[in-house]
């Protein structure tokens, strides 16, 4: 694809939006220690980290067809962007190897290795996003796309019979025995 327009820059920040959004409401929720559903809990790290991968490309990675980048918006993104912090590439490995991809890397998962430390995450991430914001010219973005930021947690659903008695949620790391 050919440089995008500024036209083409405002409709696509809609999606950008979404993205940030979903990533900073997932982690919301990711916040609670709270013995809930473990679907609803996996529900909720899924969506973490899928919308947190999608950022990393967006931010960090060369366009590809018609990939949305970062670049796209800030000529000189990759001299002012923050360096990509260790745990948002262990969240970019992770996400490939135990999410969104069937692997046998999932074999080599041990209880020790299987928790995510998504409050990292989103503090590095933040910081990322919170550079984009800054230096973004305003009439490529909505609005509403530069006054997200990371909420405050809100309590998870109370446990239901189905919630499994040792399950527990530590900022995203998750242990369960049956």
């Amino acid at each position: 694809m050919s440089q995008p327009t500024p036209s083409d820059l405002l409709a696509v920040s809609h999606h950008l939006f979404y993205e940030i959004w979903m990533f900073y409401e997932s982690a919301r929720f990711l916040k609670q220690d709270s013995k809930t559903d473990v679907v609803l809990t996996n529900v909720c790290l899924e969506s973490f980290t899928v919308h947190g991968r999608i950022l990393l490309d967006f931010f960090y990675n060369k366009a590809q067809k018609d990939d949305v980048i970062a670049e796209h918006y800030i000529e000189n993104w990759k001299e002012i962007c923050p360096m990509l912090q260790d745990n948002l590439k262990k969240l970019s490995y992770r996400v490939g190897k135990e999410i969104a991809h069937l692997t046998y890397a999932r074999l080599k998962v041990t209880a020790e290795t299987r928790g995510w430390n998504t409050m990292a995450a989103e503090n590095e991430l933040h910081l990322v996003i919170k550079k984009f914001q800054e230096n973004v010219p305003r009439n490529l973005v909505v609005e509403k796309l530069l006054q997200l930021k990371p909420t405050t947690g809100r309590a998870m659903p109370t446990p239901t019979k189905s919630a499994r008695p040792f399950y527990v949620t530590n900022t995203g790391a998750w242990l369960f025995k049956p």
